[in-house]
């Protein structure tokens, strides 16, 4: 489990670094006045980087969850008297 948790929070991460590395890209043709064509092939990297990090987000969501439940169970077995 925790080789799917690292394995998801590194494609997550990945993902991110490259998000911004696009926008910085987007920005810096905004900035130089870059061809119209140029513009929207980043505008389509970056939606579908977007849509690769909300996919990512929410595997990384379930696989952090599923480890706090494992955590967090209560234990089986008779109750206690106090």
């Amino acid at each position: 489990m925790e080789t799917t948790n690292n394995s998801v929070k590194s494609a997550f991460d990945d993902l991110f670094s490259e998000l911004v590395d696009v926008l910085e890209e987007e920005r810096e043709l905004r900035a130089v006045a870059g061809s119209h064509i140029a513009l929207i092939e980043v505008k389509d990297r970056l939606h579908t980087l977007r849509s690769e990090l909300a996919t990512a987000r929410k595997q990384l969501v379930r696989v952090t969850s599923d480890r706090a439940g494992e955590i967090t169970r209560p234990r089986s077995g008779p109750p206690t008297a106090h």
